[in-house]
């Protein structure tokens, strides 16, 4: 197979001096505007621990991590960060990061045990509203998201995202929230990636149940997620915007993708991604209907495995006129480039979303020689993809939800980290004043080592080192911390890079 990969770099080499430094910084600091609002992401379960303590009910992380080999390594949550017991300190470290923002989630059964609106658990209750209280006293604006992948296993048992009263469960939950919160959380966001959780984790549970029906179930997941996102969204808008003024939006996974070879078949293979992976839930939130290309392909393939129709729901007319334009802002949610390989026009005869997709996704092993090269090839498509976005989706305002920057060791001396930031913010200036993106703000993944889902603690991602052998869970900063600082304190990469 003839590679990309010296495309790339020649394409990279019109953006980087030969020491991997964008040449452009010799003549500008990059400074952001005032409007653009900086800060950093967690979610619940990954940093909360207290599992089942204070009246918090069983979720489904909970049950995964107790009663499966779904996590890697075997660990939990159950402890995690103890964010629980020290959210006090850790916004005081956020103070001393300087952010504007903190993008966190409330977990849905340390409010609501069971899942359900009948049994609302003071206790929970309470430790979101000083949370919040602690963030607005020291000048940080909460953004939080309702739902970050910790469902309750109570819901789950009833069928979960697979079967449609799930609408309803979440529908009444953020209801509650808006209810609780509303009065000072001022930004939403309903979901966070529902791509990940419909074909990324399913894969995981399909791995422990032979009899799930892939390339069926995939596609009942994203049906309902995008429902419920749509109803809260007219929640929202009809019961709580005009008295609480705040907007909501849905983050969404979106990588860049490049064609494994110089083919017409992987150029095309490229935008199906595109396509199946962010147009499934953006097409759906903007234009009211999934892309037409997802709906014929489907339809298509369906009928030649022998389906009697497409394995790909139907939004009703009433669904699709209230899912068009139910966003203030997209969140994007971006980390990576893959290469994308074509697999061909022939029809897989049992059903996956992988063929449907009609690609091969996968990242360079090649890439990983020289981390600097890597993260060029990483920065480039994140420039590309936004400027895909703004052409593709009305030019929507986008919050950059998460990004960051994963390695393997626990070490203070982030460099890899750092250069990546290096990297990725000047492009994040170039696409909003050359391109004319409208980013609303920016919040770095992640505060502090966490808990990586299916690869447990092995990932490191913050900017704090948490010791997790430490009953205390003490935080050190990395150097990484120090450029986000001073990045977040001057709002300009000058002398920084």
């Amino acid at each position: 197979m003839i590679r990309c990969r010296r495309y790339l770099i020649c394409f990279l080499c019109l953006f980087f001096t030969s020491e991997g430094t964008i040449s452009a910084a010799v003549e500008q600091n990059f400074t952001f505007d005032k409007s653009v609002l900086f800060g950093v992401a967690t979610a619940a379960y990954q940093i909360e621990g207290s599992w089942n303590e204070s009246g918090k009910g069983v979720n489904v992380w909970d049950y995964y991590t107790h009663d499966t080999n779904l996590v890697s390594d075997g660990s939990t949550g159950d402890i995690a960060c103890d964010s629980y017991n020290q959210y006090k300190e850790d916004v005081q470290l956020l103070k001393k990061l300087g952010v504007d923002v903190y993008r966190f989630s409330f977990s849905w059964t340390r409010i609501l045990p069971t899942g359900q609106v009948n049994n609302i658990n003071q206790e929970g209750v309470d430790y979101y509203n000083n949370y919040i209280n602690e963030l607005i006293a020291n000048d940080i604006k909460p953004i939080v998201t309702i739902y970050h992948w910790d469902h309750p296993r109570s819901l789950d048992l009833l069928g979960g995202w697979f079967q449609p009263n799930m609408v309803d469960y979440m529908v009444q939950y953020a209801d509650l929230l808006f209810s609780l919160y509303g009065d000072r959380v001022k930004t939403w966001i309903t979901l966070n990636e529902p791509h990940s959780i419909c074909v990324v984790l399913s894969s995981y549970i399909a791995g422990l149940n032979p009899t799930y029906p892939k390339g069926t179930a995939e596609y009942m997941c994203g049906h309902n997620m995008l429902k419920a996102h749509s109803e809260i969204w007219h929640l929202y808008k009809d019961k709580y915007r005009r008295k609480q003024k705040g907007t909501l939006g849905i983050a969404l996974s979106l990588q860049s993708y490049f064609p494994a070879t110089d083919t017409e078949e992987d150029r095309k293979a490229v935008d199906k991604v595109l396509i199946t992976r962010f147009g499934w839930f953006a097409h759906p939130v903007v234009y009211g209907n999934y892309p037409p290309s997802m709906i014929d392909t489907i339809a298509r393939y369906s009928a030649e495995q022998g389906f009697p129709q497409s394995r790909l729901p139907r939004f009703t007319w009433r669904e699709r006129s209230r899912l068009a334009g139910s966003y203030d802002f997209i969140g994007v949610n971006n980390y990576i480039s893959f290469l994308v390989q074509s697999l061909g026009k022939e029809v897989d005869k049992t059903p996956s979303y992988e063929n449907d997709g009609g690609a091969t996704v996968y990242e360079d092993p090649d890439w990983n020689k020289n981390y600097t090269q890597k993260i060029q090839i990483y920065a480039t498509g994140f420039r590309k993809i936004l400027t895909w976005v703004k052409k593709n989706y009305k030019n929507p305002k986008i919050f950059i939800t998460e990004q960051g920057y994963a390695n393997q060791n626990s070490s203070l001396n982030d460099e890899d980290r750092i250069y990546y930031f290096q990297t990725v913010l000047p492009v994040l200036w170039k696409a909003i004043n050359e391109d004319k993106v409208k980013i609303a703000g920016y919040t770095v993944w992640t505060l502090m080592d966490d808990f990586e889902w299916v690869s447990g603690y092995k990932p490191k991602m913050g900017l704090y080192r948490v010791d997790f052998d430490d009953p205390k869970r003490t935080r050190t900063p990395r150097d990484s911390l120090g450029f986000m600082t001073d990045f977040y304190r001057q709002r300009s990469l000058a002398g920084l890079l």
